[in-house]
């Protein structure tokens, strides 16, 4: 809801925006159609505020793979976004078909994709 964000931007000192999948994915992931438009117009009304936030993907690998986070930081960061996080995916109990811990944890391996991830934001993190 972009306009709520715009509403109450002004009480806030810091902001947290999920970015679920790449824009191409984001139905995919939400299950909702056109649920990508309101999420970048949201992100164009926190770079345009100069507010402190922070964007943020959960790796999932049952939906998003290497490549698509990669997508996503390209994306944020020729947007000018600074704050970038990565958060592991938490198996919760009634979670059907989860994904392994290993698979989870392929995305925070890597030297190589972390490497380039860092190079994209001023401050990278994982979570």
């Amino acid at each position: 809801y972009p306009q709520h964000l715009a509403d109450v931007l002004s009480m806030t000192d810091w902001v947290g925006l999920d970015i679920k999948a790449p824009w191409d994915k984001y139905e995919l992931l939400t299950g909702r159609k056109g649920m990508e438009r309101p999420v970048q117009d949201s992100l164009k009304i926190l770079i345009e505020s100069r507010k402190d936030f922070e964007c943020r993907t959960t790796c999932d690998p049952r939906y998003l793979t290497k490549e698509d986070i990669l997508k996503i930081a390209r994306d944020l960061s020729e947007q000018g976004v600074q704050n970038y996080v990565l958060q592991h995916y938490r198996t919760f109990e009634g979670d059907t078909n989860p994904p392994d811990e290993s698979d989870i944890n392929s995305f925070f391996t890597d030297k190589e994709f972390l490497d380039e991830l860092k190079s994209l934001f001023p401050n990278f993190g994982i979570r």
